[in-house]
């Protein structure tokens, strides 16, 4: 019995841990959506954005790569990561 007890704690923990990535990911969605439209599909515009912008938008990268790192497309001349923008944030969501 012990051990059920122990399997069912570590699922509940999983399950409270996967809610609260999806929303941290949830929130991140208007930003995320805003900064993409102007970088492009491979960051070719990342230019335009603010160097607070830029820092932004790569927190916000990391976060999505932290949780789906197949979205990852490459790195560019900077080692900056590049992402596959189309709707990465909800194919992320949607994996968990």
């Amino acid at each position: 019995m012990s051990n059920f007890n122990n399997k069912q704690t570590e699922l509940t923990k999983n399950i409270s841990s996967t809610q609260n990535t999806i929303q941290d990911l949830e929130s991140l969605k208007e930003e995320y959506n805003s900064l993409s439209n102007i970088v492009g599909q491979y960051d070719q515009n990342i230019n335009a954005l603010s160097d607070k912008e830029k820092e932004r938008w790569e927190q916000i990268k990391q976060k999505i790569v932290d949780v789906n790192p197949d979205i990852l497309a490459a790195y560019d001349d900077q080692h900056q990561r590049i992402i596959i923008k189309n709707d990465a944030l909800d194919k992320t969501i949607e994996k968990l």
